[in-house]
């Protein structure tokens, strides 16, 4: 899971997130960007991942899912990582 992250981190630039680990053994990873609060669940065995945001400001909510980790993961997070403005809270 760990190098899972550091991928994610290092391919997408995106800020290492605060990593909380699931009694099943997944994970959950948050980040606050501006008025977001972003999180991401990673679940086992099939890294799947589910990836949520919230604007605390507006009440808007995100919600994309991975259904698993191959060459489109980095470009997906990606994308659902630029939709919320840092500066504003806003898209």
């Amino acid at each position: 899971m760990s190098e899972l992250v550091a991928i994610i981190t290092t391919e997408t630039g995106v800020p290492t997130p605060y990593i909380y680990p699931l009694p099943d053994g997944s994970i959950t990873a948050e980040w606050t960007r501006g008025d977001w609060e972003i999180s991401a669940t990673v679940t086992l065995p099939s890294l799947a991942i589910e990836l949520h945001a919230l604007n605390v400001e507006t009440d808007e909510e995100l919600d994309v899912e991975i259904a698993q980790f191959d060459e489109h993961t980095l470009s997906e997070f990606g994308r659902f990582w630029s939709e919320m403005d840092s500066d504003t809270g806003g898209q």
